[in-house]
């Protein structure tokens, strides 16, 4: 269950870069938005993608809450804010 937290909260293992962590949580970010738009699942300005942030959001809470048993309060390694920090700054901007 360890690595299952690891993944969501690291945002796929971006936390582990060894520059700039938090950088590499949002260029995930970007990643994941611009794949749901050249896929299109759904537009960046639906109720589908907000529920996707809330959905994100409280697993990484959880995932964070988890990890900080082992890595202590607040590690650079736990990049999901970043990732949703993103999605929430691009919410109701159409993609073009």
């Amino acid at each position: 269950m360890k690595i299952i937290h690891t993944i969501i909260a690291t945002a796929f293992g971006a936390g582990f870069s060894p520059f700039a962590p938090g950088t590499a949580g949002a260029i995930v970010g970007c990643g994941v938005l611009w794949i749901i738009e050249k896929l299109n699942w759904f537009t960046t300005y639906s109720i589908s993608f907000i529920v996707l942030i809330i959905a994100c959001t409280g697993l990484g809470v959880i995932s964070t809450n988890h990890l900080e048993k082992h890595w202590g309060k607040d590690p650079s390694k736990v990049v999901m804010d970043e990732v949703i920090g993103m999605w929430i700054a691009m919410a109701f901007i159409p993609f073009s």
